[in-house]
Formats: structure tokens, sequence, C-alpha cells
């Protein structure tokens, strides 16, 4: 079985102001946004939360590719369950 690589994490901080229109710290990186992945593929983010990881992901590369390769990972793992 061929293994596929990982995306690595995000480590740049996202622009000021990126995140007020969500009510959220405009402080907020990319890590602490994918530590809410799982959260988020489950359904389990409040509104506000879900907004402001929406918005970031539709704005950062970075981060979606990760959120790409995560999902992809998560799938293959309940495969070879």
């Amino acid at each position: 079985m061929r293994w596929l690589p990982l995306a690595r994490p995000p480590r740049h901080r996202t622009p000021r102001n990126h995140f007020v229109t969500a009510g959220i710290s405009p402080d907020v990186t990319c890590r602490e946004l994918i530590d809410c992945i799982a959260d988020y593929l489950d359904g389990g983010l409040d509104a506000e939360t879900l907004a402001a990881f929406e918005h970031h992901v539709g704005n950062c590369q970075s981060c979606r590719e990760y959120l790409r390769s995560y999902r992809m990972t998560m799938q293959l793992a309940r495969l070879l369950q």
C-alpha cells in the first residue's frame, strides 16, 4: 500500500482584522484554527467559530490544503478499520 504525504500545518499568522467581522480576535493563528478541524468536521463548532473557521479556510490556501489532507487521512483511516 502506498502512503500519501500529509500537508504540513500552516505556520503563518493571519492578517490583522481578518476575523474582526466574525467577532474573533484578529490574532487568531492558522495553528489555532487547525486545532478545531475535528470539531468542524463533526459539526461541533458554535455558529461564531464556524463562521470564522470557514472564512479563514476560504481565504487561506495553506489551511485549505491541510483541511483537504486531514479529510483524506480520515477517509483512509475508516477504510482500514
